[in-house]
């Protein structure tokens, strides 16, 4: 109603302005909507009537008006960058310009008239600011209170701090609720019609209100929740408390999704800096925490069945190690198979992986479903297979190939059930990095055959580097001990609350040194939401890039690599078109003797300490051009999900650096631009350097490590989130 007023009377008074003012004004909003499409079209269109104007000298009050109007339109929606209220310094500027020198025109009557409106409306905008200024002075303390301790319950709740969340909420609900109060009083009534002041008035209402409503539904949620009686004993879950969580925590995610929609309901173009300011920190708080609440109230709801509550539930747990790297982490060298039944957790079996070679090579041929011929065409020359062509037995040696956590589980599961007649319902896969997060749970942990004693400090770096200075048998035995004995001393211990064990391994999972795939899709959905399942993200209009090293000399060489990857992108943000080169650099700092031959040797025939590798890019972009320590080359491209791949094995002398430089030009969806960014889980940390040339916007720029899946813009790194995916 407030824009439409606006509107109709800059119409009105535009009907007798000058067509000098009406071309200035037109031209001025053309070069401030050029980052939106429909306005550039709206204030191009006013320009070109201006300009007829202007040579035809005709009075045509109604095409006038008509311009007026829609550099109205066009200035009170100008998407401008800058400092606090320049938008709407901007439009009021235009249509202030407009108005005078339409009235100025206008009979002196009706310019009398008009300037005691002026003075009648200027009145009731100070009265209706005094009552808004008022009104905010009494709520200030108790909204700043509220305020901090909105934050705090939020940061409460993020961590699993339940009691101290519902305490946090309950004294964020009352001085809220007063704040809310103070801002509802009646002479803030004059402001709740005045341009600019409704618009903060409003913000603060409805920020104030919801946000007071949803802390004493978050209180009420949280007061009756205690994660503490979820504590793993003796390898026993008690279900029933875990199924008792399921209302409250329900109702929790509800009052935050709550909060959510009031956060993008009170936000404005026309908010004071400060309030915008605070309104951007909760909903980036909030945000988090929606999730956080959404994987609980989830996590809740499924449990039950998860701990086989209505039957067994069967588990594959795939210990890989990227001293030989995979796309997913690196080899799987050992298994274990755990069965759940009302809560009840037990070691079933465990063994080699070359158990499982034999106990495929056993049984009828298996030809994989549930996967995209892409994927198979990539994968098939592997020992994957195809549609017309078995799995190989050997193939439990590249199952782990894939970057795409569900299509690797999918098929260790159809695997696994083939060699063992034994049917899953998910699949974990660990390496030594996950594993030292559980010895932190458990504590040390010793192997007497190995003579070892496993603690937080020693045991991934053990099973990295140590367990290869012992012999091929005894390194066997080390790995077979140390793993058994951890999962033994899980299930035959007191484990701590949730919040202990979300703390412990949650960098494990963010890393991607944990992840997890289940059969069920909504187990699967829950595995999206807590970032275990380690999927190629979805993109969505947005850029990606991801990065894997397979191992493709059969040695233990890995460790040795260090990789970097170099991002550089001309992009339109109006077409999505982008224009990128990535160069990834693998430094092999490998010796050439000095360490077991099964080590540093090789079956490809290179000189000791050298490493054969295949790099793999994904990306959505297409492939222009290559080269290889300069020299020109062709890649090898299929597809990840909806990802193009393109790859080439390189050859690292010890000691050496190659350098692969690779040309891409594509389209991405049009809009702010965003670059997906999923590292591969290494011994050592991916070093980034990206930088995104946006063309009429604001450059995106990186430096350093990132987690598994990020999100690059110009907002900084975010954490990815999440969407329901499919397998491949």
């Amino acid at each position: 109603m407030l824009l439409f007023g606006t509107g109709a009377l800059v119409a009105w008074a535009s009907a007798s302005a000058g067509w000098r003012v009406l071309l200035g004004v037109s031209a001025v909003v053309l070069v401030c909507s050029t980052s939106s499409l429909w306005l550039l079209l709206l204030a191009t269109a006013a320009l070109g009537a201006s300009s007829w104007l202007a040579t035809h000298r005709a009075s045509a009050p109604v095409r006038r008006a008509a311009i007026g109007a829609a550099v109205a339109q066009v200035a009170l929606r100008l998407p401008l960058q800058g400092f606090f209220s320049l938008s709407a310094l901007v439009a009021g500027l235009v249509m202030i310009a407009l108005v005078v020198a339409g009235v100025a025109r206008r009979q002196r009557d009706v310019r009398r008239r008009v300037m005691w409106a002026t003075a009648g409306c200027v009145g009731f905008c100070v009265v209706a600011a005094v009552g808004l200024g008022a009104a905010a002075l009494s709520a200030r303390s108790s909204a700043s209170k509220g305020y901090r301790s909105l934050l705090e319950a939020l940061d409460r709740a993020g961590s699993g701090d339940t009691a101290s969340a519902a305490a946090s909420f309950e004294r964020a609900a009352s001085e809220l609720a007063e704040a809310h109060r103070s801002l509802q009083s009646p002479w803030t009534l004059p402001a709740r019609v005045v341009p600019v002041l409704a618009q903060n008035w409003r913000a603060g209402d409805v920020l104030l209100g919801g946000a007071s409503a949803a802390s004493v539904a978050a209180h009420s949620a949280l007061s009756v929740v205690d994660l503490d009686q979820l504590r793993v004993v003796n390898g026993t879950i008690d279900v029933n408390a875990v199924a008792v969580l399921a209302e409250p925590l329900g109702r929790l995610e509800t009052a935050v999704t709550a909060l959510q929609v009031d956060i993008v309901r009170a936000d404005s173009a026309w908010l004071l800096s400060g309030l915008q300011t605070r309104l951007d920190t909760a909903r980036q708080r909030v945000d988090k925490v929606a999730v956080q609440a959404h994987g609980s109230a989830t996590a809740a709801r499924l449990a039950p069945d998860l701990l086989g509550a209505a039957g067994e539930r069967r588990y594959l747990l795939a210990f890989t190690s990227p001293a030989e790297l995979r796309g997913q982490s690196g080899l799987m060298g050992n298994w274990a198979e755990v069965t759940v039944r009302r809560g009840r957790l037990e070691l079933a079996e465990h063994g080699r992986t070359n158990e499982l070679v034999v106990g495929l090579a056993q049984h009828p041929a298996l030809y994989l479903d549930s996967l995209s011929p892409n994927f198979l065409r990539r994968y098939g020359p592997f020992g994957a297979g195809g549609a017309t062509e078995p799995v190989k037995p050997k193939y439990w040696s590249n199952v782990t190939m894939s970057p795409d956590m569900p299509a690797v589980g999918s098929q260790m599961a159809q695997m696994f059930e083939r060699a063992t007649g034994r049917r899953v319902d998910g699949v974990f896969v660990l390496d030594p990095h996950a594993v030292a997060a559980l010895v932190a749970l458990t504590g040390p942990i010793d192997l007497p055959d190995a003579g070892v004693t496993l603690t937080a400090a020693n045991t991934e770096d053990l099973l990295l580097r140590g367990q290869y200075d012992r012999p091929e048998a005894d390194r066997e035995a080390l790995l077979d001990e140390a793993i058994t004995t951890t999962i033994d001393r899980m299930l035959q211990s007191e484990l701590p609350g949730p919040q202990v064990i979300a703390a412990k391994l949650g960098p494990s999972a963010q890393g991607g040194h944990l992840s997890a795939w289940a059969r069920r899709d909504a187990e699967e959905g829950l595995l999206q939401t807590v970032g275990m399942d380690a999927a190629l993200p979805e993109l969505l209009g947005a850029d990606g890039l991801a990065v894997s090293l397979d191992n493709a000399a059969g040695n233990k060489i890995d460790t040795f690599h260090r990789l970097k990857v170099t991002y550089r992108s001309v992009v339109n943000e109006r077409s999505g078109a982008v224009d990128a080169v990535v160069t990834v650099e693998l430094r092999n700092t490998a010796p050439a003797a000095g360490l077991p031959d099964y080590v540093i040797s090789n079956l490809v025939g290179l000189p000791k300490g050298s490493s054969r590798t295949l790099v793999n890019i994904c990306t959505p972009l297409a492939f222009v051009s290559a080269t290889l320590n300069g020299e020109s080359v062709g890649l090898s491209t299929g597809e990840e999900r909806q990802w193009s791949a393109y790859s080439r094995a390189i050859e690292v002398a010890a000691g050496q650096t190659a350098t692969l430089v690779v040309h891409l030009r594509g389209a991405v969806g049009p809009g702010t631009y965003r670059l997906v960014v999923r590292p591969q889980p290494l011994a050592e940390a991916t070093e980034w350097d990206i930088e995104s040339d946006v063309r009429d916007g604001a450059d995106v720029q990186f430096q350093g490590v990132l987690d598994r899946r990020s999100v690059l813009s110009v907002r900084g790194v975010d954490a990815y989130r999440a969407v329901a995916t499919t397998t491949p």
